[in-house]
């Protein structure tokens, strides 16, 4: 009859994991906000200006355990929180950065933006979201990269509540990737990890 043989395949992405939360998009994981022990670790990471502060989440989450929780004061003027590479990163293969927000209908309505700089501090930013911090339920922020040219000498990923209210609340980030062409849908990857799991 022979030896019968099982294997299993996986796709292993240097510098990040593929991942599915809730659905077919997924990519390279940059941030996902699971490896901060606590807040003084997560504002040594993300540094946050003078008019916001920053904390871990565990109640309100995209995906995981933890997600980042913003307070943010804009009537002194725009918040900003900042994640500098200690090493310059290669995002030349990618054309798309996403990052999954929530905000609340009570709070004042500013605007999100993310921008990255390169190396020598020039900088490229994506759309900015009007009220995006008064959204209620998770949502995609979505950032064409493709026309930037510097993408390739990465040093730093900002996330801007540009001051239109001039008001005060709170906003969650979770889940930072840069998104494939390879779909891999949830129970798939749930299934993998779990005979991953088993073998460890």
């Amino acid at each position: 009859m022979g030896n019968r043989y099982r294997c299993m395949f996986f796709l292993v992405l240097l510098a990040g994991s593929l991942v599915a939360s809730a659905g077919p998009i997924r990519g390279l994981t940059l941030e996902d906000y699971e490896s901060y022990v606590d807040d003084p670790a997560l504002n040594a990471a993300w540094v946050p200006s003078a008019n916001g502060l920053e904390s871990l989440e565990t109640s309100l989450m995209f995906e995981g355990d933890q997600a980042m929780k913003i307070e943010y004061d804009c009537a002194v003027g725009d918040f900003s929180t900042c994640y500098t590479y200690g090493v310059v990163q290669n995002w030349a293969s990618y054309t798309t950065l996403s990052v999954m927000y929530r905000g609340d209908q009570s709070n004042s309505g500013e605007r999100l933006v993310v921008e990255l700089r390169d190396q020598w501090s020039n900088s490229f930013s994506g759309d900015a979201v009007v009220n995006a911090t008064q959204a209620s339920a998770w949502t995609e922020y979505s950032m064409d990269i493709s026309g930037w040219a510097n993408r390739e000498w990465l040093s730093e990923v900002r996330i801007w509540l540009e001051d239109d209210s001039g008001g005060q609340g709170v906003l969650y980030i979770d889940y930072m990737l840069l998104p494939s062409a390879i779909p891999v849908d949830q129970a798939t990857w749930s299934h993998i990890k779990s005979l991953y799991g088993a073998r460890r």
